[in-house]
């Protein structure tokens, strides 16, 4: 195998890309061979394609018939330009070489693991720990970065020979797992075959672990190893891919931590230090933040002195940040996490050329739209689905799932009409731009499911606030997508215990609390839901007290809203226990001086309607009215009392009484100052409920004073300003 060249890499590193770059122009293979799915032959010239932009991924699925719409099984093979993989592509085709994938077939292990077979890691963990070991590094990704991905060869065939050398000796060590050792073996296979096709040089493109073992082998032991595995039919096709999805975060195990650093270091232009301190800078500027230029040279000598300080090289991406962070952050972590997560990861999307085969998320969509009989249209038109037959709750399912996706073919009109919540009425209009939108949707998944699933888990992972997750729990709810509602719900759950933001929580509860309505109509985890329902509300209960105090008059009715809210939603859970304690949470804020005095007369009101003693409601109401609290003071707890119903005006005379007293005995200068708050106060009373409270103002069936005493001529001058008060109308009853 003197033709042969293997070229051991770390999948999108870029010092490993310029590596092989540079070792392919030595080497002038006639073969490029590279670790990827066999299946995907038919695609690879499209890497050639002028409208192909990185990053991209090959998407290889299960095969599946047509009356199939839930999810297959599928992989994706991102590709950065900077990863090695994608250069040794670009080289072979713009070369003419042969460009072959030579992994195991993704058919294979779409059977293997369908038949239990497992897919085990390395017995010894990361072959990259193991090495950085020996040099006494705890790092092993910042190791390899100082060695190979931040700094270029002299020599690219000899580094790659150390690499090799390096790794025999670490797989020397422990045994390969039985999945890799069926990869290898399929490699070794398809490289004879090259071998034998081409009379020219072969190279091998491979993760570096796996270099080794591709040179030799047994053709016998091969050939027993691969001879009557399982396959799935399988179809591949290209699809875009995003910077952040290259993340390790993302949950792909191959992914950088920062791929728009490794971007950078790819354009391998010179002064790589002030580049990124003036991209730093143009962002910073771009935010409406502060970074003059000489702000920016400042960071990149800073950067530079750092990298001497550290015994290296060049500065590395943490110079770097240390030095953005002292230099043009001024210390304040906020713009770095700006930086972070829009220079480091970065926000490119890739793009794929429009004669490129469909991937299946189109396909899968359009079995959705045939199985269902629902005929994209132009035109708008009414749609009414009635959940509790399958066509219509499917239908539901198609549109709500779709949205999550970004294509909003259906709209809601009225989300709970007819009978319950049975009906769903919607408003369809299918727009050409869409096509666009499943285009760039397929980097969720292969189907309509996977992809709805992968983008609600993608929003709820970088969601923070409280109320954003519950209304991404409710949307996972109604669109039946069981993977993204456990995911949502658990880090809800973290964010809720994290969280003292009694506000936030009291915001995340109507919507689960509501969601939990449609279980007469949709298969719902009704258990676990009440026990996340139960949960905030106690949590709720624990925390309202001490967050009524200090607060202003817009903050004090921002909460009293809150507080309907979940009051609400405790009707909906019907716990006798939560009610409960929620009537001695509001009790609690009756009496509480200290407690902000609308939110004091809104929880006095709450605990009367909700059946409490009348004698402690009018104790409490006369002392609020009393003439040593604040006029402005009273007026507010007044309006906290009042706003709702009249009835707790009309039919109790004593309650009625002390208003009428205490409103009485106000000068003309605090009763026009009050006027705005009474106003707000009855803003809710109905117009027959407000012809009553005027029936006995007139009569002075209200009053405290003795009946000889009401002089109509008073009266009659006090109704101009008592009209205005409670916004009747001239000419009313």
């Amino acid at each position: 195998m003197d033709r042969l060249t293997v070229l051991g890499i770390r999948h999108h590193g870029p010092g490993s890309a310029r590596a092989v770059a540079a070792a392919l122009a030595l080497c002038q293979p006639e073969a490029v061979l590279i670790e990827g799915p066999p299946e995907a032959e038919g695609v690879l010239a499209l890497a050639a394609d002028p409208g192909m932009m990185p990053p991209v991924a090959l998407l290889v699925s299960e095969k599946r018939k047509a009356s199939e719409v839930e999810a297959g099984r599928a992989r994706f093979y991102p590709f950065a330009a900077f990863s090695p993989e994608w250069v040794a592509l670009r080289w072979a085709l713009e070369h003419g070489a042969v460009a072959r994938m030579i992994d195991l077939p993704v058919g294979i292990a779409f059977a293997l693991d369908a038949a239990g077979a497992p897919d085990e890691e390395a017995p010894g963990g990361d072959p990259l720990a193991a090495l950085a070991r020996v040099e006494g590094r705890a790092d092993p990704e910042g190791w390899w970065q100082d060695l190979i991905e931040e700094r270029a060869a002299a020599d690219p065939l000899a580094l790659f020979a150390a690499l090799e050398q390096a790794m025999a000796a670490v797989r020397a060590a422990e045994p390969v797992p039985a999945r890799d050792a069926l990869r290898e073996a399929h490699m070794r296979r398809e490289i004879r075959k090259a071998l034998r096709e081409v009379s020219g040089p072969v190279a091998v493109i491979c993760g570096a672990y796996h270099a080794p073992a591709l040179r030799g082998g047994s053709t016998r032991e091969d050939t027993a190893a691969l001879k009557g595995l399982p396959k799935m039919a399988v179809e591949a096709a290209w699809v875009p891919w995003s910077a952040s999805r290259l993340t390790l975060a993302s949950g792909y195990g191959a992914g950088l931590q920062s791929p728009g650093w490794a971007a950078h270091l790819w354009e391998g232009a010179p002064d790589s230090a002030a580049r990124w301190q003036v991209k730093i800078a143009r962002l910073l500027r771009a935010e409406g933040l502060d970074a003059s230029s000489a702000s920016a040279i400042e960071a990149a000598r800073l950067a530079q002195a750092l990298a001497a300080l550290r015994g290296r090289a060049a500065p590395g991406l943490s110079e770097m940040r240390d030095a953005a962070l002292s230099a043009l952050c001024h210390g304040e972590p906020a713009p770095l996490r700006l930086i972070t997560e829009r220079l480091e990861v970065g926000e490119q999307l890739g793009r794929v050329p429009d004669n490129a085969p469909l991937p299946p998320l189109f396909r899968d969509i359009e079995r959705w739209q045939r199985r269902l009989r629902l005929k994209p249209e132009a035109s708008a038109r009414a749609l009414s689905l009635d959940l509790r037959s399958e066509a219509g709750g499917q239908r539901s399912l198609l549109l709500r799932r779709l949205a999550l996706l970004g294509v909003r073919w259906g709209t809601l009109t009225g989300e709970e009409t007819g009978r319950g919540t049975f009906r769903e009425e919607w408003q369809l209009e299918w727009q050409p731009e869409f096509a666009a939108t499943i285009a760039d949707a397929a980097i969720y998944g292969p189907s309509l499911l996977e992809a709805a699933q992968a983008r609600l888990i993608e929003q709820a992972g970088r969601a923070q606030d409280l109320a954003v997750l519950a209304g991404l729990l409710a949307e996972a709810l109604m669109a039946d997508l069981p993977q993204a509602l456990a995911s949502i719900e658990q880090r809800l759950m973290q964010r809720a215990a994290q969280s003292g933001e009694v506000l936030a929580l009291m915001a995340a509860l109507p919507p689960i609390a509501k969601a939990l309505r449609y279980g007469s109509a949709r298969d719902l985890p009704q258990a676990a839901l009440r026990g996340l329902c139960q949960s905030l509300m106690r949590q709720i209960c624990a925390g309202l007290p001490p967050s009524t105090h200090g607060l202003d008059e817009q903050a004090a009715r921002a909460l009293r809203d809150l507080i309907r809210g979940s009051a609400a939603a405790l009707q909906l859970l019907e716990e006798a226990a939560l009610s409960e304690l929620w009537a001695g949470t509001l009790a609690s804020i009756a009496g509480d001086t200290s407690a902000a005095p609308l939110l004091r007369g809104h929880a006095v009101r709450a605990g009367l309607d909700a059946g409490g003693d009348k004698e402690r409601c009018a104790d409490l109401l006369a002392m609020a009215l009393s003439r040593s609290v604040p006029v402005m003071a009273a007026g507010l707890w007044l309006e906290g009392f009042l706003a709702g119903p009249a009835a707790v005006l009309i039919h109790d005379a004593r309650l009625f009484g002390l208003i009428d007293a205490w409103l009485c005995a106000l000068k003309e200068a605090e009763l026009l100052a009050l006027l705005p708050v009474i106003r707000r106060a009855t803003a809710s009373f109905s117009a027959s409920e407000r012809a009553q409270v005027m029936a006995r103002l007139k009569g002075g069936g209200a009053s405290s004073a003795p009946a000889g005493a009401f002089d109509p001529a008073r009266v009659a001058a006090a109704l101009p300003l008592l009209k205005r008060m409670l916004g009747h109308k001239e000419g009313g009853a």
